[in-house]
């Protein structure tokens, strides 16, 4: 059976409804929304992941350090994560708990889109060792929504 609302408009198609149709259908690949900056969102068995690149060649890195920015004077000479951890700036548990954080706050203004084009493309997918953690696609929608 073809999926015809695997590409069109958030105007058609809300972003809560679009996430909730990719994970009944428990699809891997990724979605390109088509805003200024450009947003794309991984998903693996119809749930969110996030691959450790995101915070190794992304702005998840930057994003990190202007989380802890004047808090915590090692952050800024910190290049990855696992210096992060071996300067011992971060509990595991902070740190975890932030990159969790992060990662679905930048998701929710998604949520707001009212007029977006957006693609699905299943070409793509990230291997177990290189996802770093999955956010549930359900849970994404009920916080979403509130």
């Amino acid at each position: 059976m073809e999926h015809v609302w695997l590409s069109g408009n958030l105007s058609e198609l809300p972003f809560p409804f679009l996430l909730f149709r990719l994970w009944k259908n428990r699809l891997s690949g990724t979605l390109e929304i088509e805003t200024e900056s450009g947003i794309t969102v991984d998903f693996k068995n119809g749930d969110i992941c996030v691959p450790d690149q995101r915070f190794t060649e992304g702005d998840g890195m930057f994003q990190l350090k202007e989380q802890f920015a004047g808090e915590i004077p090692e952050i800024e000479r910190a290049e990855s994560l696992q210096d992060l951890m071996e300067s011992g700036a971060l509990t595991p548990e902070r740190m975890w708990d932030t990159l969790q954080a992060l990662s679905s706050q930048g998701l929710a203004p998604l949520f707001d889109l009212a007029d977006a084009g957006y693609a699905f493309h299943s070409e793509h997918g990230w291997d177990e060792h290189e996802i770093l953690f999955y956010i549930p696609a359900l849970d994404l929608i009920l916080d979403g929504i509130r």
